[in-house]
């Protein structure tokens, strides 16, 4: 610009332009681990839904390694008046922090699926924020990506201090740490790791020869390494937990007679059986001959059932007498011509036997 106007390089203007851009970068990269390490302190653990607007996050920073994306060009014509994107309807089928009520949605690289917390959502927008600086000053890309790679790093840290070292329990209130909180941590892991060779690409595009190259790949091995940890904690916890079984059953006394207060425990709910199911059966109508037989199948079906349970044997026999004594609607029948419909059950081999045809 300032060659347009006075037809001089403008090499003072230049050099006053560039320290103020090499001083706000540092002073942005702090402010951006400030505020993902405030989101991770609070952060619950818990799966966060990851939607549309982080979609386009994401395909921006995977469209990167090839191509830089039309939002982050716009941003460097600062001449231009850039249009106020309008509100986002309010989506009712989301609740207050954004996450679906039915079902949250996953993150995706390359056809693998991440389930992602807060925190790692946050830190995706950071990355997104670098990767938009680096497209509007192509010029200090080195120093953008070395604030990038502080901001990945910091994660991994801060990550490791609050599961591994159970900080969450203090700065988030968590109970404590079990595995499903060291599961969705090596979840967001997973992603990154994923996410990463995408980022080294991006940068490579816009600094060839910067020496922070090499850099993404040594963070990939920090995120690879926490992870590990995090596997050997889940396997370490999982052998405690068969441990503790183990022992348990070490105390149990086998020699205890536990027949009596399962007997005590289990009488009532049989005598509820027999009041509740022989009424449903007093009750079922029956009009013909036909029907008297399916439901007495369906009672002989049921005590044999039931019969196999020490003690539930007079179940069965309360109801099929219940269902033996039935009377048909202008129809007289014997009794014994009922009651011959079905063989008694024997307490000897506590079987009910199927009715005769």
């Amino acid at each position: 610009m300032s060659v347009a106007v006075s037809g001089r390089s403008g090499a003072g203007l230049k050099g006053v332009v560039n320290n103020q851009i090499g001083e706000f970068i540092p002073l942005l990269g702090d402010l951006a681990k400030q505020q993902l390490a405030s989101t991770m302190d609070t952060d619950k653990w818990e799966a966060k839904d990851f939607g549309p607007e982080e979609e386009l996050i994401l395909g921006r920073l995977l469209q990167g390694m090839t191509l830089d994306d039309q939002d982050w060009v716009k941003t460097s014509a600062v001449w231009e008046n850039l249009k106020e994107e309008p509100s986002k309807p309010v989506d009712l089928s989301r609740d207050g922090t954004g996450a679906a009520k039915s079902k949250v949605r996953n993150a995706t690289i390359d056809k693998q699926s991440y389930i992602l917390v807060q925190s790692a959502v946050a830190a995706l927008r950071g990355i997104d924020r670098f990767a938009n600086l680096i497209v509007t000053i192509p010029g200090m890309t080195v120093a953008a990506s070395n604030a990038l790679l502080d901001f990945l790093k910091l994660f991994n840290s801060r990550s490791c201090q609050l599961i591994l070292g159970a900080g969450a329990r203090y700065s988030a209130g968590l109970k404590n740490i079990n595995s499903k909180h060291l599961a969705l941590a090596s979840q967001a892991l997973s992603f990154f790791i994923a996410l990463m060779p995408y980022l080294r690409e991006f940068v490579r595009r816009h600094a060839i020869n910067a020496p922070s190259l090499a850099e993404f790949d040594k963070v990939k091995r920090l995120y690879q390494d926490h992870q590990f940890r995090i596997h050997d904690k889940l396997i370490e916890m999982m052998n405690l937990r068969t441990t503790a079984h183990v022992s348990a059953m070490k105390n149990i006394n086998w020699d205890t007679d536990t027949r009596e207060t399962i007997a005590s425990i289990i009488g009532p709910v049989f005598q509820s059986y027999k009041e509740q199911w022989g009424k449903a059966f007093n009750e079922a109508i029956v009009k013909t001959q036909q029907s008297r037989a399916r439901l007495l199948r369906d009672a002989v079906l049921f005590g044999t059932q039931l019969n196999k349970i020490d003690g539930a044997s007079e179940i069965g026999f309360h109801i099929i007498e219940i269902v033996n004594g039935k009377q048909i609607d202008g129809l007289e029948e014997p009794a014994d011509e009922r009651t011959a419909a079905v063989s008694p059950i024997h307490d000897k081999d506590k079987n009910i036997e199927t009715p005769k045809s």
